[in-house]
Order: structure tokens, then C-alpha cells, then sequence
């Protein structure tokens, strides 16, 4: 999430895959949301949103707009009468790496190795499409569907 960009990937629980994903404008990808309250059985989708954590640095501009844009994305779920939950980086890292200082280069390898990779125009794989910032998304949605799934942690390696 940013303060005029995010990431968003919607994850199939059912068939354990990335549905779709999409780094867009903040207003798009609120809109993106808000037409998808609930999964085909009628049950309420969940948001999960990467949080915040304080580093010990400065608050800047963009810290306190990309957190004005997550309270606007958590009351957007709540408006619609969805669960919201959050969680940080480290705690994402930790669980797929098993550090959670992790950089995004070993948390893409995991997902990889998990979900088939991106693959090619001609033969898609599992995470086709996925760049940048979008990573992140996936990475949140991975240790969610691992959450559900009750998988330890550093699951990557026990599948």
C-alpha cells in the first residue's frame, strides 16, 4: 500500500491460487473491493491489509498518507460489513521465510517455489503477472490462506 498506489490480490481459498491482482490507483482499488463483498457461496470475503509497523525513522509524508489510505481501506470493509484484519511485514516474512527480516527477493523465492512461478505468455504459471509491489499483496494473502489452513510457520517448506 501507498500513498497513491496499492496492491491488491484476491485469493480463490477454495482452489488455493490467485484469482486476480492489480496495482492501480488507491480510489481503483477501493472500487475493486467494494464489487466483490462476497465469494460465490455467499460467505463474506475477508480484507487483509499489510500494517504498519514504526522503524524507529522519521514519519514522512508518504508513512502518514499510505497510513491514511489503510484506515480508509480497513472502514471501507467494515462499511460493507467485512472482516478486516492486519498484519505486518515481519510477521508475513517470518512465517513463509522463517525471518522476519526477510528482504522481498526471498519472499518472491518462496512464493515461487510454492505457486509454480510466473511462468510465460504461453504458459501461464500460478503467479503470471505478479510484479513489483504486487508481490507484497500475494505474500499477505499466502499467510492468510496458510492462517485458515492452520500451516506452521515457515510453511513454504512443509508442503
Amino acid at each position: 500500500m501507498g500513498p497513491a498506489q496499492s496492491a491488491l490480490a484476491l485469493w480463490c481459498l477454495t482452489h488455493d491460487h490467485l484469482k486476480y491482482h492489480e496495482y492501480s490507483d488507491n480510489d481503483d482499488i477501493g472500487a475493486a473491493i467494494s464489487l466483490a463483498p462476497f465469494r460465490p457461496d455467499g460467505r463474506p470475503r475477508i480484507i487483509v491489509i499489510e500494517d504498519f509497523v514504526a522503524q524507529g525513522q522519521p514519519f514522512s509524508k508518504i508513512v502518514r498518507d499510505s497510513c491514511v489510505w489503510l484506515g480508509r481501506f480497513m472502514q471501507l470493509g467494515f462499511d460493507m460489513g467485512l472482516p478486516v484484519e492486519l498484519a505486518s511485514y515481519a510477521t508475513i516474512s517470518k512465517h513463509l521465510t522463517g525471518n522476519p527480516h526477510s528482504k522481498d527477493a526471498q519472499l518472491r523465492a518462496v512464493l515461487n517455489d510454492r505457486y509454480g512461478g510466473k511462468g510465460t505468455k504461453k504458459q501461464p504459471g500460478g503467479l503470471y503477472g505478479v510484479k513489483d509491489h504486487l508481490w507484497n499483496a500475494v505474500a499477505v494473502a499466502a499467510w492468510y490462506v496458510d492462517r485458515q489452513k492452520q500451516i506452521p510457520q515457515n510453511g513454504a517448506n512443509d508442503l
